[in-house]
């Protein structure tokens, strides 16, 4: 079934959808399974979900992310809506250039030196103070 097709008669069939998720009839649709090819001749599994499926995983979301996000701190970034990896980066990057912070040891493990400090932020370990950085050889 496509868009358009179910919105012929989308209040029945919305109002139909709420009073099941509601009184716990609703049951998810099997995924169609597709194959998608990769550029060296192989193929990759996909599961498409159904229209309605969809719907449904989309609501519980938006409601989900109204009731946890006052809970989510500041400088909280994994599986925000509008703040991913780049969001997450841009604000090291700030913090980093704005903020004068002693005893900050970057280990560049395996990562060729043209990368920029911003693309090893898994290998940045905070040693809390400059007698720390010191006392390590750092």
């Amino acid at each position: 079934m496509t868009w358009r097709d179910y919105e012929a008669d989308l209040d029945r069939k919305l109002a139909d959808l709420h009073a099941r998720v509601h009184r716990g009839a609703y049951r998810a649709q099997p995924s169609r399974g597709r194959y998608i090819p990769k550029a060296d001749g192989r193929q990759r599994p996909l599961a498409v979900a159904a229209l309605e499926d969809k719907a449904v995983q989309r609501a519980t979301a938006a409601v989900l992310n109204a009731i946890f996000e006052e809970d989510f701190l500041g400088f909280s970034y994994g599986f925000r809506p509008g703040r991913g990896q780049h969001n997450a980066l841009d604000a090291l990057v700030f913090g980093i250039n704005s903020t004068k912070v002693s005893g900050v040891r970057v280990r560049r493990n395996g990562c060729p030196r043209a990368l920029p400090v911003c693309a090893s932020v898994r290998h940045i370990a905070i040693t809390g103070s400059p007698k720390a950085g010191r006392r390590n050889g750092y």
